[in-house]
């Protein structure tokens, strides 16, 4: 019975390719019956069409704003598949949209049998929203948990945790926990940020120095790093080379998810673009 609740389409179909084979109708007459009981289907689930088609504008064909467009109309409509909504979310941290972000992922780790996988992403993300909307302690409980429930974590994760525990200045506990991000990936640039930042609030400016030095070599479009690299010029009093980050920081392309904000960068950069 739940068969035929979940998938009724698919059995009108069959019965009705079976009445054709009885009848001995032509073999076009199928491909057009197959064709339009498609069609339906794509219309009676229009919100998960539309979601898909976003995700597959993202995914396959890097179109961002057509994707982020299409998936706003798919959300609008009650858009209910998994993995177009957890796309959708992290497209709102990234506008920072934080609070949305927040609701949107809540509803998705309650999806009823939700594949491991999907559960696993949405969670973290989740995590990352509530930091974003400033609960810093449920942001560190939800991955602290996390920890606990997986044996397998990527370096990722585990930079993002590293970087909870430096904001609530547990500096002991962000490097350790930072350090098993590298042995993930040893050339991960989140994890080397992170250690530049530890060594920063350390008053370790040449070794933090290094650190986001490494991190930009790994990925030339980091700019939180560029913009620390900028704080220490500045401390160290060498202008040019704080002009030359904090410039570098403002054309990096920053989102929601930055650990470092627009407000921020560009104060820095209009600071020093006429010194």
């Amino acid at each position: 019975m739940n068969f035929l609740k979940k998938h009724w389409i698919f059995v009108i179909w069959l019965v009705l390719i079976i009445l054709l084979i009885i009848l001995k109708k032509p073999f076009w007459w199928g491909l057009v019956l197959t064709l339009l009981l498609l069609l339906c289907s794509l219309l009676i689930h229009l919100p998960n069409t539309l979601g898909w088609a976003g995700y597959f504008l993202k995914t396959t064909f890097h179109k961002e704003d057509a994707s982020f467009s299409v998936l706003e109309k798919a959300h609008k409509k009650g858009m209910t598949s998994a993995a177009p909504r957890i796309l959708y979310g992290m497209d709102l941290l990234k506008k920072s949209r934080f609070e949305e972000a927040k609701t949107e992922f809540e509803d998705v780790v309650t999806i009823p049998k939700l594949s491991p996988v999907l559960l696993k992403i949405a969670r973290q993300d989740l995590g990352i929203a509530y930091y974003k909307c400033g609960d810093l302690d449920r942001a560190l409980a939800t991955y602290l948990v996390m920890e606990k429930d997986y044996d397998i974590l990527s370096a990722d994760f585990y930079t993002t945790l590293s970087y909870f525990y430096i904001m609530k200045n547990d500096l002991k506990k962000a490097e350790e926990v930072d350090q098993k991000a590298l042995g993930q990936d040893e050339s991960f640039a989140g994890a080397f940020d992170n250690m530049g930042q530890i060594r920063y609030q350390q008053g370790r400016l040449d070794e933090a120095m290094e650190y986001y030095q490494r991190a930009v070599q790994v990925k030339d479009d980091m700019p939180s790093s560029y913009y620390y690299m900028g704080l220490i010029a500045e401390k160290q009093g060498k202008t040019e080379d704080a002009r030359q980050y904090f410039t570098a920081a403002h054309n990096a392309p920053l989102t929601g998810l930055n650990t470092v904000t627009r407000s921020q960068v560009d104060e820095k950069y209009q600071e020093y673009l006429n010194k």
